[in-house]
């Protein structure tokens, strides 16, 4: 195996038992580094959080066998839920579910519209909370744009908070994964180990990142700042937070050519105004474009669910999978059906929502969520149709089907021969509307990672921001060079 410079450097720095920083550019080898990083210290027991499950089954395959592969989540379990416990954790509560919890006057003591309201609020505070190194409940937890607010429902939505924590943290109640990581930081758990490697460290929680940073051991941390997707949650980069001064770079591809590292280069120049080098692997000729172009099975990345969706339920072609969780995709449907006809929901987040006025409320309170797409797509196609769709999901794809769709969040970690972006990344735009190069950061690394997954092909799917920073030019709506 060939290794890059930048890929030496790393193993020399670890070999010396110094914690340090690997910034790493997308498809740079960051995988290889880490498994010959353990491979080399054979008596060493590291432990390596990942984040999430899937990478922690595909790194189990690949780590030598002194090396302990988990998820923050999962290692918190562990630790903290009593077995007797575990039938208590839920993916997600609902804001029914809370107020029922804490505070089930409220229904009566004032209107059910700002009943709603106070529930949603609430569930914010304990998600900020819990998200958060204060051992408190405060006043700190409230949204930026309720902290000067002085409406009735901001003081009980706070008092409904800190009941909910005080049952949550002796497990009287339901709670959810954040509970037990919140649990596990304040009893300052030792991570028992030589090592802790640290993958996908931009997005880490201010939890993991002082519970890492408190441990005594060398740290390895690992991330690629401009693929930080989940800021909306609350997550920080620790490769700079962590306050690790040494750092590696990574910036060779081994999975996509030139054009697309320039691509890549450019984009985030134009949206932070800094200079990356990333390099392009000579030996792939990637090919960007507007078409299809492409031989053999394609990937789309859209930005959303929703998008993802309506794009199969488009799809005319049965020769399809979706990269969804089926099960997501009928409860989410089989709950907004009962909304709509009177009767109760079952998905979690959903519980006890009485109407599609309070659906379209609960949509429009958190954005972030995906809840809006997942609505209008039912509207559009359907119970029926959904529940079909349903059919077609996938856990994992081995080029089963011509065309998969995927989310871009979903595709992190992922690479494909032949990649086409759907029509719902944003455009960038100034306050007035006008287009220039300015737009959300998430939305930049979004995009950043969307066309960083091609190996072959890349079609920009009409995007006319990424197609004028890859040089193409048009003429009547029509392709006339590309850029190569």
């Amino acid at each position: 195996m060939k290794l890059s410079e930048e890929q030496k450097v790393g193993i020399e720095i670890a070999s010396t038992g110094r914690s340090f920083v690997v910034v790493a550019g997308a498809g740079c080898g960051k995988s290889t580094l880490l498994r010959l990083i353990a491979e080399r210290s054979p008596t060493k027991h590291f432990v390596y959080i990942v984040f999430n499950r899937k990478n922690r089954d595909e790194a189990k395959e690949k780590m030598p066998a002194n090396v302990t592969v988990t998820t923050a989540n999962s290692m918190a379990y562990h630790q903290t839920v009593p077995s007797q416990c575990r039938d208590k954790v839920q993916p997600d509560l609902s804001h029914h579910y809370i107020i029922n919890a804490t505070d089930p006057r409220l229904y009566k003591d004032v209107p059910y519209e700002e009943a709603v309201a106070t529930g949603i609020l609430a569930k914010t505070i304990i998600n900020n909370f819990l998200r958060s190194t204060e051992n408190k409940v405060s006043t700190v937890h409230l949204p930026e744009s309720m902290k000067k607010s002085k409406a009735r429902k901001v003081e009980r939505a706070i008092e409904m908070a800190r009941r909910y924590w005080s049952r949550a943290s002796r497990f009287e109640c339901d709670i959810t994964h954040d509970v037990y990581m919140k649990l596990w930081f304040l009893a300052r758990q030792e991570i028992a180990c030589d090592a802790i490697l640290y993958d996908e460290a931009q997005d880490a929680s201010p939890i993991m990142i002082s519970a890492i940073g408190r441990q005594e051991c060398q740290k390895i941390i690992v991330g690629d700042p401009y693929q930080q997707l989940y800021a909306f949650l609350g997550a920080q980069d620790a490769l700079e937070k962590m306050g690790i001064e040494e750092k590696v770079t990574l910036s060779q591809s081994f999975r996509y050519g030139t054009r697309i590292a320039d691509l890549a280069n450019k984009l985030i120049e134009s949206a932070y105004g800094v200079t990356t080098n990333l390099k392009g692997w000579e030996e792939h000729g990637t090919v960007i474009s507007e078409n299809a172009g492409a031989s053999g099975p394609e990937t789309v990345i859209a930005r959303t669910n929703g998008e993802l969706v309506r794009m199969a339920l488009d799809n005319r072609s049965d020769d399809f999978s979706l990269l969804i969780r089926s099960q997501e995709i009928k409860s989410i449907a089989r709950s907004i059906y009962a909304i709509n006809n009177g009767l109760e929901p079952d998905h979690p987040s959903l519980i006890g929502v009485e109407s599609m006025k309070e659906l379209m409320l609960l949509a429009r309170s958190n954005e972030s969520s995906g809840l809006m797409g997942w609505v209008s797509s039912y509207m559009k196609h359907g119970y029926g149709s959904m529940m079909e769709l349903a059919e077609k999901c996938v856990d994992t794809y081995h080029g089963q089907s011509k065309t998969l769709y995927i989310s871009g969040h979903r595709s992190k970690g992922l690479e494909f021969d032949n990649v086409e972006l759907a029509r719902d990344f944003p455009q960038p735009k100034s306050a007035e509307g006008k287009p220039n190069n300015r737009f959300n950061e998430d939305e930049v690394n979004l995009q950043y990672v969307a066309i960083t997954r091609a190996i072959k092909h890349l079609n920009l799917g009409g995007n006319e921001f990424l197609s004028r920073l890859a040089g193409i030019t048009w003429e009547d709506n029509q392709q006339q060079e590309l850029f190569a």
